[in-house]
C-alpha cells in the first residue's frame, strides 16, 4: 500500500518490537505485535521516506458514519466544557491568522469537525463566511449563528465553488479524512490565486502513536518533516508561516464519539503546528472526484488480510483462506449486509 503522502510504497506496520528497539530496550518481546488504533481497531503504519504515520486505511463512508451516528452515552458537563475549549482554540487560531489575512477579504471557509459555529467570529472580517462541519449536528448549530452560510461537507466540490474564497481554515479536520492529500488539493481549487490556507494538525511522535495520545475520531498523524512533504508533493501552497503551539489534549476528541470517558481531563496540553499557505496554483485540478475513487479502490486492494477481516467480520466465510490480500473485485462485490463493520 503507498503512502497517502507521497506515494512511497516503504511503508511499514507499526509494532510494539520496532518501538521498543529504537527506545533501545532490553525487554523487546520477539513475538510481533501489531498497534492498533484504539478506536477504529485498525492497525496503523508509517512511511520510512516521509515519517506519515495512518491507520492503514478507514473508507470515508464510514468516517461518515461515525459523525452520523449519535453516541451512546455522554457526560453533559465534559461536553459543554468540549464546547468551551474549542471556541478558545479557533479564538487562538483567528489571532494567528490575522496578521497574515489576504488583501482582499471577501470571502472565507471555515472547515472543522465539531467546530461550525466557532466559525462566526470571521464574519466580522469577511463580507460572507461560509462554514462546513463533518458532523451533521454542528451544522444544524452553525445554521443557526447570525451570518454564516452553511454547506453540507459533501457539496464543498462543487465547481461553482472554485476559485471563489480569499481564506479557507482547516480547523482540526486534516488528522480525521481518508485522503488528506485530495483534501489539500480541494481547498487549491476553491481559494482564488494567492488566496490563504491555514492548516492546524496535532504535532505526533512515534511515541505518542504507541502510547495511543490521540483522539478516537484521529486517524492521520503528522510530524514536522511529513507536513512538509505533503505541501511538496501538492505543489499548490508556499509557506508563509509556522508556528508551534499547544492545545488541551482534550480536544483529541473532536465530538462526543470520542467523550465518553468519566475521568475526561482537561488540564493537559499536547503539541499542534499551525502553518499559513499561500495559493499558487496555476491549472484547476478538475478530476478530484475521480482521483479519491481510485485511491480508495488502491488502498482496498493492497489491505492486509488481518486488517480486512477484522474490518469487515469476513472470519465467518469459509472460503477466505491463507494470508494474501483480498482483490478489489471481490470486496466490490460483497453484499452490504456482508460488509456490516
Amino acid at each position: 500500500m503507498p503512502c497517502k503522502i507521497c506515494k512511497s510504497q516503504d511503508i511499514m506496520s507499526l509494532h510494539h518490537n520496532s518501538f521498543h528497539a529504537n527506545s533501545e530496550s532490553s525487554n523487546s518481546n520477539p513475538d510481533v505485535r501489531h498497534i492498533v488504533h484504539s478506536g477504529i481497531g485498525a492497525q496503523i503504519v508509517k512511511c520510512n521516506v516521509c515519517n506519515f504515520m495512518s491507520v492503514e486505511f478507514v473508507h470515508p463512508s464510514v468516517i461518515n458514519i461515525i459523525y452520523e451516528t449519535p453516541p451512546l452515552s455522554f457526560i453533559p458537563k465534559d461536553v459543554s466544557k468540549q464546547q468551551e475549549l474549542h471556541k478558545q482554540n479557533c479564538q487562538n487560531q483567528s489571532l494567528f491568522v490575522k496578521r497574515y489575512m489576504p488583501e482582499v477579504k471577501e470571502r472565507a471557509l471555515f472547515l472543522g469537525v465539531g467546530r461550525a459555529e466557532n466559525a462566526q467570529r470571521y464574519c466580522e472580517i469577511f463580507n460572507e463566511v461560509f462554514s462546513s462541519d463533518l458532523v451533521p449536528q454542528h451544522n444544524k448549530l452553525a445554521g443557526g449563528c447570525s451570518g454564516l452560510r452553511v454547506l453540507p461537507f459533501a457539496n464543498i466540490q462543487t465547481p461553482d465553488l472554485f476559485e471563489t474564497f480569499n481564506l479557507i481554515i482547516l480547523s482540526n479536520i486534516f488528522e480525521r479524512v481518508a485522503f488528506p492529500l485530495n483534501l489539500i488539493r480541494l481547498c487549491a481549487n476553491l481559494l482564488k490565486q494567492g488566496g490563504r490556507l491555514l492548516l492546524e494538525v496535532p504535532k505526533m511522535s512515534e511515541s505518542d502513536v504507541f502510547n495511543s495520545a490521540y483522539g478516537r475520531e484521529e486517524i492521520n498523524f503528522f510530524s514536522s518533516k511529513s507536513l512538509e512533504k505533503l505541501i511538496e508533493v501538492d505543489g499548490n501552497f508556499k509557506i508563509i508561516k509556522t508556528e508551534e503551539s499547544i492545545e488541551p489534549i482534550a480536544l483529541r476528541d473532536a465530538t462526543c464519539f470520542g467523550l465518553q470517558s468519566k475521568n475526561t481531563d482537561f488540564s493537559n496540553k499536547r503539541s499542534i503546528v499551525r502553518l499559513i499557505l499561500e495559493n499558487k496554483r496555476h491549472i484547476l485540478n478538475t478530476n478530484l472526484v475521480d482521483i479519491e475513487q481510485q485511491d480508495i479502490l488502491k488502498h482496498l486492494s493492497t489491505l492486509s488480510f488481518a486488517l480486512f477481516v477484522s474490518a469487515s467480520g469476513l472470519s465467518r466465510f469459509s472460503e477466505l483462506t491463507g494470508e494474501t490480500a483480498i482483490d478489489a473485485k471481490y470486496i466490490k462485490n460483497l453484499s452490504l449486509t456482508q460488509l456490516d463493520h
